[in-house]
């Protein structure tokens, strides 16, 4: 196992079975064991695997790993045995992920604004990343390339979104795909058969003059004719199963086209009902949680339906955010009207209970309203303080 100690990188022994020696200050130094170091070794992945999840459970590229059963491509030995502290290279980078320079070249500037470096320079000597930026890398490398689920712009799609059109979404059903490679597999084998069908005439051909130059050959020449035959025969039953694959394969491409209609009609109506200024943040909330539902319905198109999610997740985000400020403002102004000393004091009261009504039904915020909140409850109660009493009355009898 190679050696390195660039940046505070951990520095692997050339051999497990020595013992390694850990300075632990000017004075003293400890001698662990192999058993020691194996088990802090161990400690050690345990908590980046941990770390990791924390961390990358909310990435899209981690949920798609997640839910494909590939989450072992990630946790590799090399990945958890980073350090947090630690600055990696180019030529770290390429280790670590266990890839190719020409790969790092070619996918980091198309994700270098997710990839997040320390530090990056054009010319790869100069780069540093840290175990964060390690990881997108991985997953990033996982997915694109020769054998990947992705090309390098559905998956900047997936990440940053359309920026031309946030609701155009690219169709990434496989079986599209599947669909056209059997068609062209089909095709070929047809036009075999058609060149076995001229050599197979061909053949016949021949018999027929055979057995006008001599009757002696008439027997064998009835038996290979019938041969042929037969072979003819065969080969336009497989020509017409042929097509009839083809017409199948055709009806489910068709199928797959309305059920990937259907979805984007699904997810674009619950955008828009999250849109609409008259429906409650309950009802957008609901609306949100809908997506759970599409997912589990429709598994094959779930990398769809997740970049729907995400869209819809930064809109009620910023819808919500509206909604608070909008409520701190009419708190303001509530709270400046039970202060202000010139106004009535009806006025002043009703500015008090709109003022109530906002903090009692904006719980998550009322953390921040409660300065305005109490300072106004002591206000209206000192002004009833202050009202004088009535007087009573006197009774004069008619005698007094």
């Amino acid at each position: 196992m190679d050696e390195k100690n660039h940046d505070g990188q951990l520095k692997h022994s050339s051999t497990t079975n020595s013992l390694v020696e850990i300075s632990a200050g000017a004075a003293s130094e400890e001698v662990l064991s192999k058993e020691e170091v194996e088990r802090q070794e161990a400690e050690h992945r345990a908590y980046m695997r941990k770390l990791i999840e924390e961390t990358f459970r909310d990435s899209v590229l981690y949920q798609i790993y997640e839910r494909k059963g590939r989450l072992h491509e990630i946790f590799t030995d090399k990945i958890l045995s980073m350090k947090e502290d630690a600055e990696y290279r180019t030529k770290d980078l390429q280790d670590i992920c266990e890839t190719e320079r020409y790969n790092i070249n070619n996918k980091r500037p198309e994700f270098i604004e997710y990839l997040d470096p320390l530090y990056y320079s054009r010319n790869n000597r100069y780069s540093k990343y840290d175990w964060k930026a390690v990881v997108k890398f991985k997953m990033i490398d996982g997915l694109t390339g020769q054998n990947g689920d992705y090309t390098l712009k559905e998956l900047k799609i997936l990440l940053y979104g359309n920026k031309d059109d946030e609701e155009q979404v690219p169709a990434m059903d496989m079986m599209h795909q599947f669909a056209y490679q059997q068609k062209a597999v089909f095709e070929d084998f047809a036009l075999r058969m058609q060149a076995e069908f001229g050599e197979k005439i061909a053949h016949i051909e021949k018999l027929l003059e055979e057995e006008r130059q001599g009757r002696l050959l008439l027997e064998d020449s009835s038996n290979k004719l019938a041969e042929t035959n037969q072979e003819l025969l065969s080969a336009n039953e497989k020509l017409l199963q042929t097509n009839n694959e083809l017409v199948k394969t055709n009806e489910e491409l068709m199928r797959s086209k309305d059920v990937l209609a259907k979805i984007k009609e699904e997810c674009k109506d619950l955008i828009s009902k999250i849109d609409n200024p008259y429906s409650t943040i309950d009802e957008k909330e609901e609306y949100l949680r809908s997506f759970s539902s599409l997912l589990d319905k429709y598994q094959e198109q779930d990398d769809i339906i997740l970049t729907y999610q995400n869209l819809a997740e930064k809109k009620y985000a910023l819808i919500k955010e509206s909604r608070k400020k909008e409520v701190r403002e009419k708190v303001a102004s509530c709270f400046s009207k039970v202060l202000d000393d010139s106004l009535a004091k009806d006025v002043r009261a009703n500015a008090f209970n709109e003022l109530e009504s906002l903090y009692l039904s904006n719980p998550e915020i009322q953390a921040e309203l409660q300065f305005e909140f109490l300072n106004a409850k002591n206000t209206i109660r000192n002004m009833h303080r202050e009202e004088p009493p009535k007087k009573k009355k006197k009774f004069f009898g008619l005698f007094g």
